[in-house]
């Protein structure tokens, strides 16, 4: 049995449409799921009538609502209304093709032993961007990393961890995640809040336990999503401010799962600046810039004093 779970603010009416009507065409039978719509204080606040679709398909379905702004608490409190064995996460511009709930079901049963996984996410045929910005696709949650899995049980990043767009997370991991957010201080928030705050981070936070329990996190190619980006995401300023935000949202993850990382001198931030992420390592000049604002963001999180 499985949740599907999708948290939005502000979604574009026309895409969360779509993306809930590909939800009630799943060839498996309803019983086999539920879904959870989480509003995060949308303006105006959605409809019950968006669920119509499911509804008609006999599937179990509900509308909650979130006061706490941020992709943060939205995901923690659709994890605390679910109690599901599994929760597959779905974005608001997140399209799945019709047997992708059945093929994750297949594979949690074939393997006991991964705790969350994924599989690729491609660009909707509307996505319309500059070519420099191809490499940094994956930072966009676009994903294609070939047509063998991959599989591992890490406490740290790898191409085995899947974003939560399309990613199926098991109770056992869930419970040891909200047990950990628990004891975080009751005004910690990490990843995007908004339109105004382009952290990141809270995906990572939630498969990193996976491993605390002993299980793997794994990137399945038989799964395949269509990301339906909006396409001022692809606009030089807004990645910026991304990039700055993934390099806070770095520093942010690694303490709260205990790395030290002790405020940096001016002179150490001057140096990491200038000699990582080197113009060499960039394949052009824009990208270059870009990855620029990521040491920006890990430099101003590093000299903020802890407490």
């Amino acid at each position: 049995m499985m949740e599907v779970c999708l948290c939005t603010y502000n979604p574009r009416p026309e895409v969360l449409q779509r993306v809930i009507q590909s939800i009630a065409n799943q060839t498996v039978a309803a019983e086999h799921f539920t879904f959870l719509l989480l509003d995060n204080s949308s303006s105006p606040a959605l409809a019950i009538d968006l669920l119509a679709p499911l509804q008609a398909q006999g599937i179990a379905c509900r509308l909650i609502c979130e006061s706490r702004a941020g992709i943060f608490h939205a995901r923690n409190r659709a994890m605390r209304e679910s109690s599901q064995p599994l929760i597959l996460w779905v974005d608001d511009d997140t399209e799945l093709p019709s047997h992708y709930i059945a093929d994750c079901l297949e594979i949690a049963r074939e393997h006991p032993e991964i705790g969350c996984f994924g599989g690729k996410i491609s660009l909707g045929p509307q996505c319309r961007f500059p070519k420099w910005t191809v490499p940094i696709h994956p930072w966009l949650a676009v994903i294609d990393r070939g047509e063998s899995p991959i599989t591992n049980k890490a406490n740290h990043w790898g191409p085995w961890e899947p974003p939560t767009a399309g990613a199926v997370v098991r109770r056992q991991v869930i419970d040891h995640y909200l047990d950990f957010v628990s004891r975080l201080p009751t005004d910690y928030s990490i990843g995007q809040v908004g339109n105004k705050d382009l952290l990141r981070g809270e995906d990572s936070l939630l498969m990193r336990m996976a491993h605390r329990v002993d299980l793997a996190c794994s990137y399945q190619p038989r799964l395949q999503i269509v990301h339906h980006i909006d396409n001022r995401r692809f606009k030089t300023a807004y990645l910026f401010k991304l990039f700055y935000g993934y390099g806070r949202s770095y520093v942010l993850l690694e303490r709260i799962l205990g790395e030290s990382l002790p405020p940096l001198s001016r002179r150490s931030a001057w140096d990491f600046f200038w000699k990582t992420r080197l113009r060499r390592e960039s394949a052009n000049w824009m990208i270059f810039v870009v990855m620029k604002a990521w040491n920006l963001g890990f430099i101003t999180e590093r000299t903020i004093q802890q407490s």
